[in-house]
């Protein structure tokens, strides 16, 4: 029995839901092509950016390199005109510290190719008297600039420059005068009185021996700050000494010192008896009060201060008035000037009267800065070798640097100072 072939399975037909799921696949799938592009745009614009970004982080790179290297360069020149912090020496920078030595050295060992070169640097301009090398203003100013921070006077009476050895400045010889008039009246005019301060400059002249050992290249600062150090304190003693117990007729003191000055200054003299310091300074309300009475009020408003040997100002303290106040103080902690004498300031010097001797100044009460008038001419520093000396000092391995440095003090108002004289 033959049988028939059996017919074809009839198609399954899709449900709705899988027709629907379908549906979905698609549109996710459309969905994640549209994704994928988003995604590619994104990435171009992303990269874009950050490129843009990596642009702008170079050029402000570039520009702070710039800016560090002109901030370099500027420094480096305010080093050279106000200093080095970095350097503790007097002199402005390490630099000049050391070409000063490396020239005092070339000197020395006559080496033309260094001097040459420092020549070239303007360290070393020219020859001097007595075979001596003149330094330039820039290396003079580095030896020299505590100067005027050093000593006492100078630094109470700061210099002023000139360019002559034989002058005179302008002052005043009497102020104008003040009239009170009615309002709508004319006022009254006045002509203040003009005279001159003449000056006559005399040298102060320091020489300093150096042992040749020390003009080694390799000790070039260290020479420096020593000659520098040493010119500084002997100049600054010698102006102390001069302008205030200068005799005037000694050829080391040829100024008349405030100390000593017989005429032109307000003075307080001790009466009958009281011919010793310890004396006087027992009368303390009645002597001290006599000073301050002598000094006039534009004396009092220009900050004057006490100058005395520092065994007078210890004669003071401990002593108090009538109230039972002391009349000199001490603050070690303040910055400033630590001692006080009656409310001003004291300032020490060595070289002030420390004997009890009759008819003697033993204290001043000066507005330095408006009494008198320092003078200074340009400074000059000179170095000479050992052969240039002679024969004693080359045999004795030496050599010398020399200060030359004309200076004056002369005083426009003694009004402005009273002295405490004991009596004779």
């Amino acid at each position: 029995m033959s049988s028939s072939p059996a017919a074809p399975a009839a198609p399954l037909r899709a449900s709705p839901q899988d027709a629907q799921f379908g549906q979905l696949l698609q549109e996710i799938a459309a969905r994640i092509e549209g994704q994928g592009k988003s995604f590619a745009d994104l990435d171009a614009a992303l990269q874009a950016k950050l490129k843009a970004h990596a642009d702008d982080i170079a050029k402000l790179s570039a520009s702070v390199a710039a800016q560090q290297k002109e901030n370099v360069e500027r420094f480096g020149a305010l080093v050279k005109q106000a200093g080095d912090p970095t350097f503790k020496g007097g002199f402005r920078s390490r630099e000049n510290a050391e070409n000063f030595g490396k020239f005092v050295a070339a000197v020395y060992r006559h080496d033309g190719a260094e001097m040459a070169k420092l020549q070239a640097a303007a360290i070393l301009p020219t020859s001097g008297p007595q075979g001596g090398y003149l330094l330039v203003e820039q290396i003079i100013q580095d030896i020299m600039r505590d100067l005027d921070a050093t000593g006492v006077f100078l630094t109470d009476c700061p210099p002023i420059g000139v360019n002559v050895l034989a002058s005179g400045s302008k002052k005043g010889t009497s102020g104008p005068t003040v009239y009170y008039p009615e309002y709508g009246a004319t006022a009254t005019l006045s002509t203040p009185g003009f005279g001159e301060n003449r000056f006559e400059l005399r040298r102060h002249v320091a020489a300093i021996e150096i042992d040749n050992w020390m003009l080694d290249s390799q000790m070039a600062i260290a020479l420096a700050e020593y000659v520098r150090t040493e010119l500084v304190y002997a100049l600054a003693l010698a102006t102390d000494t001069n302008w205030f117990m200068g005799t005037g007729v000694s050829a080391n003191a040829m100024y008349t010192g405030l100390f000593k000055m017989a005429t032109g200054l307000l003075s307080v003299t001790g009466d009958s008896g009281d011919d010793t310091f310890a004396e006087m300074i027992a009368k303390t309300t009645y002597y001290l009060a006599a000073v301050l009475g002598a000094l006039p009020q534009w004396a009092h408003a220009a900050q004057p201060k006490w100058y005395m040997h520092h065994s007078v100002f210890f004669g003071f303290l401990g002593v108090r008035d009538s109230a039972g106040m002391p009349i000199a103080n001490v603050f070690l902690a303040q910055q400033g000037l630590p001692y006080w004498l009656l409310g001003y300031p004291v300032r020490m010097l060595s070289v002030a009267p420390s004997t009890t001797a009759v008819s003697t100044c033993f204290a001043l009460l000066a507005a330095l800065g408006r009494a008198c008038r320092t003078y200074r001419h340009n400074k000059a520093i000179e170095f000479a070798a050992s052969d240039q000396l002679g024969e004693e000092k080359w045999l004795a391995n030496l050599s010398a640097v020399k200060s030359d440095v004309p200076m004056d003090m002369k005083v426009r108002n003694g009004n402005g100072i009273v002295q405490l004289i004991t009596h004779s």
